[in-house]
Parts: C-alpha cells; sequence; structure tokens
C-alpha cells in the first residue's frame, strides 16, 4: 500500500511539474532537455496511459482532460462496492436453510 501511495505521489508531482512548465498541449510541449530531472517509472507509466503524449518528436505535453473523471469513477466503484456488499451478504445469509 505504501508503494503505491509513493508511486502516486511521483505521478502527481510529475503532473503538476508538466503544468507548471505550461507543457500541456502539443503546441507547447517541452522537449525531455527542457524538463526537469523526472523519475522515468512514472513517466513510462503515464506515457503507456496516454496520460503524457509525444507532441513533435521528442517534445512531451500532459494530456489530462479531466482528472476529475478518474475520480468520479473511483467513487462510483466504492458506492457499489458499499452497498452491494452488504446487499450480498443478506442474500446469502438469508439463503440459508
Amino acid at each position: 500500500m505504501l508503494i503505491h501511495a509513493v508511486q502516486r505521489r511521483r505521478e502527481n508531482q510529475l503532473r503538476a511539474m508538466f503544468r507548471a512548465q505550461g507543457a500541456v498541449s502539443p503546441a507547447t510541449a517541452r522537449s525531455a532537455r527542457d524538463l526537469p530531472a523526472v523519475d522515468s517509472a512514472s513517466f513510462d507509466k503515464l506515457l503507456r496511459a496516454g496520460v503524457i503524449r509525444e507532441g513533435t518528436p521528442g517534445t512531451y505535453y500532459l494530456y489530462d482532460p479531466a482528472p476529475q473523471t478518474f475520480q468520479l469513477v473511483r467513487m462510483v466503484f466504492i458506492y457499489a462496492v458499499i452497498i452491494l456488499l452488504p446487499v450480498g451478504i443478506i442474500q446469502f445469509c438469508g439463503s440459508a436453510p
């Protein structure tokens, strides 16, 4: 769990760095030399996920259209589990002979 939290923190720092550098669109993409030293594992993960995209060859920008969307999906999942888990337990316990 701690490793996941550290990884998420690094990814958030990387997003913040791209925003601070203004690398938020293909037109404002920055080359790797223009960006401060970054955690390569976090960079590669966000690149594979499409959060960081390549503009012109060798330049990168942050593509994060709606971070709230991810939070919304997570909250819906959590509420679904909170609601469905007790219903499942009641159904399971209620069906015993």
